[in-house]
């Protein structure tokens, strides 16, 4: 199954395919999807949070703006203020390095997992859900 698929199939959608955003909504069900990497070489988190956004991420190394920056941070905010429920899938990076610009997905995970939301400096995680969203 293509991630399109998978995505569609949660009824969630994004508003570029073209570039493949890392986030979706279902504003049917009020649901945020985003796709968390897992990174082979970073130190893990003890707490088992996965980085789903941060705010440099506006642009990619060569300046050029990231299209999927302004929706996904729509979609952190539809979580923390509008009560929409966050799900995360794992994905595992092939090319790039998404903490410092584009990144290329090499294969990701088919199952949605509920997740709590909380920032730490300029970074959002995902969290393993607790019922709080901690800006």
């Amino acid at each position: 199954m293509s991630k399109k698929q998978f995505i569609e199939k949660a009824g969630a959608t994004c508003k570029n395919w073209r570039n493949m955003a890392w986030s979706f909504v279902n504003h049917a069900d009020k649901v945020v999807i985003f796709g968390a990497f897992e990174f082979p070489d970073a130190e893990a988190r003890s707490d088992n949070g996965s980085i789903i956004f941060a705010d440099d991420w506006q642009t990619y190394d060569n300046g050029h703006k990231a299209p999927g920056y302004k929706p996904a941070r729509e979609n952190i905010e539809r979580v923390l203020r509008e009560g929409y429920e966050l799900k995360t899938f794992k994905q595992e990076y092939g090319e790039g390095n998404p903490l410092t610009g584009s990144a290329k997905v090499k294969s990701f995970e088919e199952k949605l997992e509920k997740r709590s939301l909380l920032r730490e400096g300029d970074c959002w995680y995902a969290l393993p859900y607790t019922g709080h969203n901690k800006p």
